[in-house]
């Protein structure tokens, strides 16, 4: 699922977009699955959060997350986040950094729910 940094500038809410270049910078994200119109994914922070990008138009998109923020204003930074990710994946590669696959650990470890 190719995006363009436009397209997430316009789904994303603006005060989310700085906070989720950062998680995407800090590779707080594992890119679960890329599929023509659709992505899943895993955003680490305070829990292990799931979140699903998807384009339900040509320009449109459309996403869910499982943190508070996104219940509480409908996006957030894990949202942004992903779509760093995805634009970094199309643009020469994105990976998860070892702080990623560490804080997994670490949730799964001691059994905290992965949200």
């Amino acid at each position: 699922m190719e995006i363009t940094p436009e397209e997430l500038f316009l789904f994303v809410n603006k005060s989310f977009l700085l906070r989720g270049e950062a998680c995407c910078k800090e590779g707080l994200i594992e890119l679960i699955s890329i599929e023509p119109h659709q992505a899943h994914a895993w955003a680490v922070g305070t829990k292990a959060y799931k979140v699903f990008l998807r384009r339900i138009d040509e320009k449109i998109l459309e996403g869910d997350c499982t943190c508070p923020a996104f219940k509480e204003f409908g996006t957030c930074k894990h949202l942004a986040a992903v779509g760093y990710a995805l634009i970094k994946h199309y643009d020469g590669g994105y990976e998860p950094s070892e702080e990623y696959f560490e804080r997994m650990s670490f949730f799964r470890c001691r059994k905290i729910s992965l949200v």
